[in-house]
């Protein structure tokens, strides 16, 4: 009729002789508390390896930390660690080679001038017509010229002259050679000096009736247009020598007491490198 009290319970109690009930002595644990003790053991020996896991990590960090930061900061100071981005704007300047270095180049000049005799009294006998008297021309010239401003230069040049009718057209050819100089400047402004020597042939349409040898300087400016272009504008004075000569329209002679006759002329030209 009545529930039969569990084990349990009973083991807490002891009998006495007398026959009341009274609790166990505590020498001994209770049974109850054997579950609590098996789960807090596996839990106090994780925390404690938690806690060694972990003083471990710190003193390892600790280690290394330095290590790392000697091996950041030398990798800064290195020059192999500074990226194309870090790198200075002018570490890939390449410095032209000294102008003795560097090889000569060719530049073509077209060029076209008015000319004023100064002195033609040998061309021109008093009382007779002037085969010399102002014109036009044009001419080419092809120079070599080094980067120090100095150039050798091969040169063509005809002009066209007013000849009193003596020709139908009076017609004074030049072929020279010589030095030209190109005075380098911070500037497009160039200032330019040339010598040049050569022959020299005057008749009636290009034909040759006196010949004789030539002596040209000229003096002018050279403004750069581009890198490879130019204008060049100047005065220049030419000296040429003439054989006598006879002129078959009105049989004068001419050229026999004075050899020499010189010419004062303006030039422009066109440069191309």
């Amino acid at each position: 009729m009545f529930a039969r009290a569990p084990e349990g319970a009973l083991r807490l109690f002891a009998r006495a002789p007398s026959g009341e009930l009274r609790p166990r002595a505590r020498g001994r644990a209770s049974t109850l508390g054997e579950p609590q003790q098996h789960v807090a053991a596996p839990l106090a020996l994780l925390l404690t390896a938690a806690r060694f896991a972990a003083i471990v990590l710190l003193a390892v960090s600790t280690v290394s930390s330095p290590a790392r930061a000697d091996d950041t900061s030398a990798r800064e100071l290195s020059p192999r660690a500074v990226g194309p981005a870090d790198a200075h704007p002018f570490a890939e300047l390449v410095l032209p080679p000294p102008p003795m270095r560097v090889a000569p180049r060719l530049t073509l000049e077209v060029h076209t001038g008015l000319t004023l005799p100064l002195d033609n009294d040998a061309l021109c006998p008093s009382g007779a017509g002037c085969v010399m008297q102002s014109g036009g021309g044009i001419g080419v010239s092809i120079e070599r010229r080094w980067p120090t401003g100095f150039g050798g230069l091969v040169a063509y040049d005809v002009w066209f002259l007013d000849s009193d009718s003596v020709y139908e057209l009076a017609v004074q050819q030049f072929l020279r050679g010589g030095m030209r100089y190109t005075m380098p400047t911070d500037f497009v402004f160039h200032p330019i000096f040339e010598l040049s020597l050569g022959v020299m042939g005057l008749g009636d349409i290009f034909r040759v009736a006196t010949a004789g040898v030539l002596v040209q300087a000229f003096s002018g400016i050279e403004t750069e247009l581009t890198e490879s272009a130019g204008v060049r504008v100047g005065l220049g004075l030419r000296a040429f020598s003439h054989s006598p000569f006879s002129t078959e329209r009105d049989g004068v002679r001419r050229g026999g007491d004075v050899r020499f006759s010189e010419a004062f002329f303006l030039e422009v030209g066109l440069t191309v490198m």
